[in-house]
């Protein structure tokens, strides 16, 4: 077990997916305010809390999976684990894609008054769809281009 095989956009995808872990675990996603009569009461409430809990508790098991996934595949590469299309880099995307899903959801589900935390979580989970999605290009063998019509054929 090496950091060695940790590169900087490993550092930064992880990074991102911990950060977005916290703000759906600690920062105000939104605002709850109750008013009966002369006496009202707010709240700021963490994606994890109700109402509509159970998405953000979904996203934050995702971002930390996607973590864990990554930390699996540096610092443990002998440890084999299921991947999509046997590529690990996509795997990754599917789970940044899933996340992105369920914060949507969590999204629609409750409409109204976003704290900080929301907009973070926001920056944060666009970061890690960006940056899961350039690993996995990054990836990818370059596409042989066509030669131009006229030129002389390639041996």
């Amino acid at each position: 077990m090496s950091l060695d095989n940790v590169s900087r956009e490993d550092w930064t995808v992880g990074g991102v997916a911990l950060l977005l872990a916290i703000c759906l675990l600690f920062f105000p996603w939104y605002h709850v305010s109750i008013s009966i009569g002369i006496l009202s009461a707010s709240t700021d409430r963490a994606a994890t809390s109700s109402p509509y809990a159970i998405w953000g508790v979904l996203a934050l098991l995702t971002s930390l999976l996607l973590l864990a996934d990554l930390a699996v595949e540096r610092l443990a590469p002998q440890t084999k684990v299921p991947a999509i299309n046997d590529s690990r880099t996509m795997t990754r995307v599917a789970i940044a894609g899933l996340t992105l899903l369920l914060l949507v959801i969590k999204f629609l589900a409750h409409i109204g008054d976003f704290g900080w935390g929301f907009y973070l979580a926001l920056v944060a989970i666009v970061a890690l769809c960006y940056l899961t999605w350039q690993a996995f290009n990054a990836g990818r063998p370059a596409a042989a281009t066509p030669p131009a019509p006229g030129s002389p054929p390639v041996v």
